[in-house]
């Protein structure tokens, strides 16, 4: 592995570790009250603040780019993302929100990746997102026999929504070839000044009315650490790995959900969601580490 990939990998799988405790945090919240929205409105608004010098000295880059590739991206990978997956683990456990929709977003990334930038996945590939449906499937199964957990169906579609639009974000964060720094500047900031005119007025006061050491906990570890850090560092993974393979890194995601969620929430995996998180980690790793792509143009 040559240092750039390997590069990449580190950034991907430090994005990785910051998004399974995300789900652990943003699950925890949900639990204590917090609505999804105010998490989302909470998370941009940190994030913006300490972004918005970045953006100022990426100024450049960011008129490059232009206002409507930016925005795309922000509906894509910024607040509406955030949101379709903080709606999701409103209802789902956090074990099974880090599990579907990173899952979701390997399998859609190589998907698109195919007729966008002409990244057709080798056998090897195919055969590890194979897996990984597996371990959906075996999740899913759990979760309509109802162990405790029927409920959290109707979070699924969230999830997989969240998943859906983050594989098309990282696609196009390639194929457009926007600098990393600058692209999470740049989709931090629109989220923000798109959602908070519209949020403060309804919203603002039941916020605040939470404890003010719970606001800024929140603030700094969803906004600045799970948040605009792991953008950062997933955006950067993609310009270093290409976006199949960024795409498959979030194989940690599972695994560290899994692992703090257990003292943070309490909530443990009964046998065949153990059994699907298995496959669901085993095929994305199979999917980084030991298969690659080949050009269409080549087949």
């Amino acid at each position: 592995m040559n240092p750039a990939r390997l590069k990449g990998l580190l950034l991907g799988i430090l994005a990785a570790l910051l998004w399974g405790a995300f789900s652990v945090l943003a699950r925890r919240a949900a639990l204590a009250g917090y609505q999804p929205i105010d998490l989302v409105a909470l998370r941009f608004g940190a994030a913006s603040l300490i972004l918005l010098p970045v953006a100022w000295q990426a100024r450049k880059a960011l008129r490059e780019a232009g206002f409507w590739r930016l925005l795309v991206l922000a509906v894509l990978g910024g607040a509406p993302n955030v949101l379709a997956f903080m709606t999701g683990l409103h209802f789902t456990p956090a074990s099974q929100g880090s599990t579907i929709t990173p899952i979701t977003v390997a399998i859609s990334g190589t998907l698109i990746a195919i007729p966008v930038l002409g990244e057709k996945p080798t056998r090897g590939r195919v055969l590890a997102l194979a897996v990984m449906a597996l371990g959906v499937a075996l999740i899913g199964i759990e979760a309509f026999l109802g162990n405790g957990l029927g409920g959290a169906v109707r979070g699924w579609p969230f999830l997989l929504l969240a998943g859906v639009t983050y594989g098309a974000f990282t696609v196009l964060l390639r194929y457009w070839r926007i600098p990393a720094i600058p692209v999470t500047a740049g989709i931090t900031l629109i989220s923000a000044g798109l959602l908070w005119p519209f949020w403060a007025p309804l919203r603002l006061d039941i916020l605040l009315a939470f404890p003010a050491w719970e606001l800024l906990w929140h603030a700094i570890s969803l906004g600045v650490f799970c948040g605009a850090l792991a953008t950062l560092f997933y955006a950067r993974a993609a310009e270093l790995l290409g976006a199949a393979g960024a795409a498959t890194i979030p194989a940690i995601v599972p695994v560290a959900a899994l692992l703090l969620g257990i003292p943070a929430l309490g909530e443990w995996p009964g046998t065949l969601q153990i059994m699907g998180m298995s496959c669901a980690i085993g095929g994305m790793a199979g999917a980084v580490l030991l298969t690659g792509r080949r050009s269409t143009s080549a087949a």
